[in-house]
């Protein structure tokens, strides 16, 4: 966070597509991406950290079978706002500890939508220490 509250970002900050995370010959994949979504959160493993909320950004990419569209429904492609009212409810659930931990509900929460086959999520906490801009961890998941 700056000088005048408002929170960083770089391009460092944005998932990059891997082609080496599709196996080979593998159903075409179709990838929805939600960028720096900013979240209260109760986090932290530390004892100043706990009875407060910090500011944490997230960054999906989940993957679905790339079947396109045949009438412009919502009800034939993922509903990426469903999966972020998902997570908006585990965001405000309690104190977690870890980053880890919130990642990992967080990859299982967007694994339950029907039509996701793999999702790649980071978290970073925008406050944890005063040398960096932010501290994040990244995992990727398959159903």
């Amino acid at each position: 966070m700056n000088k005048k509250g408002e929170h960083k970002m770089s391009s460092s900050q944005i998932i990059p597509f891997q082609l080496d995370q599709l196996e080979q010959g593998s159903t075409p994949q179709r990838e929805i991406m939600i960028k720096n979504a900013l979240f209260e959160t109760a986090i932290g493993a530390y004892s100043e950290e706990k009875g407060r909320t910090q500011t944490v950004r997230l960054n999906l990419v989940l993957w679905t079978d790339d079947i396109p569209p045949i009438q412009d429904e919502l009800s034939e492609v993922v509903c990426y706002d469903m999966i972020m009212k998902d997570i908006r409810m585990r965001m405000s659930k309690g104190h977690t500890q870890l980053i880890e931990t919130l990642l990992e509900d967080i990859c299982s929460l967007c694994l339950k939508h029907q039509g996701i086959n793999q999702v790649q999520a980071r978290l970073e906490k925008l406050e944890p220490i005063a040398e960096a801009e932010s501290v994040s961890v990244l995992i990727t998941r398959k159903k």
